[in-house]
């Protein structure tokens, strides 16, 4: 409940934070990026997402994102929607929404949460992110938090981190949660593709817990706009599903 309570509190908070500071360009589309991967080992599930970034204001920006993923019991769709302020040229902070369902089974679960990404002078970025969620099935509700960076290994390499929990309080499935995730891209400088290597272990502790799923996947991107590690304007905030586990394992 204190959990809850500060982030409705940090919800309000950042919907009336002034800006002190413009640094964003004019309004305008920023950035837009398609990715495909698929995996190679592991859980099934080939996944598409397109994210457009555009600027409202001189320090306001949307980002839009849509994906479809081939899931075991069905194929998820999800619409994100991220609204966020820039007080600074290196860091961003803001609300999110986010909605999915599965197709041709009625399940759906949204969540709406606040994050922020803060860049770094010699390259790479930390983000955290933080939200609420509730899905149509079993009266689930749950909680979930993560931290994720970057940091280049090269002009055209950067590797990335990122640790997701997530808390599920029901009668029924009582469990946490958790998604380790290590990722490598490669991006010649200049160049509109890229390609990169992913490793995910998902696992489930406490009462309800469940023995780690480990799923290596292998994708491609298209990008229009700066390059990221040039411009960390130019990355897009990170996503996380904190139920499409759950379906995964048969759970709902």
């Amino acid at each position: 409940m204190v959990f809850r309570a500060w982030l409705v509190g940090l919800l309000a908070g950042l919907l009336s934070a002034p800006v002190a500071r413009a640094h964003e360009p004019d309004p305008g589309l920023r950035f837009a990026r398609a990715t495909l991967e698929a995996p190679l080992a592991g859980w099934k599930g080939t996944r598409g997402t397109v994210t457009l970034d555009t600027a409202v204001t001189a320090a306001h920006g949307v980002q839009l994102d849509a994906s479809l993923m081939n899931n075991v019991p069905g194929t998820i769709g999800v619409l994100g929607f991220h609204g966020y302020l820039t007080p600074r040229s290196d860091r961003r902070y803001g609300i999110f929404l986010r909605a999915a369902d599965v197709d041709g089974r009625g399940i759906a679960w949204g969540s709406l949460g606040v994050e922020g990404v803060r860049s770094f002078a010699g390259g790479g970025d930390i983000s955290a992110r933080a939200a609420l969620g509730l899905a149509s099935v079993g009266g689930l509700d749950y909680l979930t938090a993560g931290i994720g960076g970057t940091r280049p290994l090269s002009r055209a390499l950067e590797a990335s981190l990122s640790l997701d929990l997530t808390e599920y309080d029901e009668a029924a499935f009582r469990a946490i949660g958790s998604d380790l995730s290590l990722g490598l891209r490669y991006a010649a400088p200049g160049s509109a593709f890229g390609v990169h290597a992913r490793l995910q272990h998902n696992r489930l502790w406490g009462r309800n817990a469940a023995a780690g799923r480990t799923t290596v996947f292998l994708g491609g991107e298209w990008r229009y706009g700066a390059d990221p590690r040039l411009n960390a304007r130019s990355r897009p905030f990170r996503d996380h599903d904190a139920v499409a586990p759950l379906l995964r394992r048969g759970i709902y």
